[in-house]
């Protein structure tokens, strides 16, 4: 039988039965299997029965399942309810507890930073362990978002802002990239900021003169310069 949104839940089910025999974590497993199948009063019930032995252990323990669930969402991002919000907010609480009572332990601050989008958070993760990915990733998603928001219009040969602020957010974005120690994600971000520095530079030469073509068809034209193929142009449509 298929249910409504079926292919954002793949993988729960075997998340529930990965963690079927784990001590403490018999709710959770429930919790999974029954929102694999789409039931989704009884699976916030078990939800509810977790956080509740959750909270019931001792700090160190709650800790400990905080950082591993979390852990858990950021491994399969794709697994669509993985955390139910009572749940998100359980492990929130928990891990802010865990940073004001040890503020300067990055693992709490990284979680947290991840686990709410919370940037101050990810910005101390990083202060404390430069190297970290998660806060890295976060930061560096930060700075690219803005460019990206700024371009987004370019479809229609319009800039949001000012073009000095997107360059200097991409300085920023191309600064954390030293942090990285894995060398394939370092040189895919830095595709990224490449790829909107280039974008940058078509849209000055673009606007250096008159001119009465879009900005993407002029892309398309040009002969030995920045492609329009190869920039990402957003389809924007309005509704009345």
């Amino acid at each position: 039988m298929r249910y409504w949104n079926q292919s954002n839940f793949e993988g729960l089910k075997s998340i529930g039965e990965r963690y079927a025999d784990r001590s403490g974590f018999a709710a959770f497993s429930r919790y999974c299997l029954l929102a694999e199948k789409g039931l989704r009063k009884p699976a916030l019930a078990a939800a509810r029965e977790f956080i509740t032995g959750m909270e019931a252990r001792p700090v160190t323990q709650q800790r400990a399942c905080a950082e591993e669930l979390t852990a858990l969402s950021y491994r399969h991002a794709e697994v669509h309810r993985l955390l139910p919000h009572p749940l998100r907010m359980s492990l929130k609480a928990i891990l802010q507890q865990w940073t004001d009572a040890e503020p300067d332990n990055p693992i709490p601050w990284k979680w947290l930073g991840y686990l709410v989008m919370d940037l101050e958070a990810s910005r101390r993760a990083h202060e404390l362990d430069p190297g970290d990915e998660i806060s890295l990733g976060a930061l560096f998603g930060e700075q690219l978002n803005q460019v990206d928001f700024q371009t987004h219009h370019l479809c229609e040969s319009c800039f949001l802002g000012e073009e000095s602020e997107a360059e200097q957010a991409l300085d920023r974005a191309e600064s954390l990239l030293a942090y990285l120690e894995n060398e394939d994600k370092r040189a895919a971000c830095r595709r990224e900021v490449d790829y909107f520095r280039d974008l940058l530079a078509a849209w000055r030469d673009y606007t250096s003169t008159e001119r009465e073509e879009t900005f993407p068809r002029w892309c398309e034209k040009q002969e030995g310069g920045k492609q329009g193929k190869s920039f990402r142009f957003w389809s924007i449509h309005y509704y009345r």
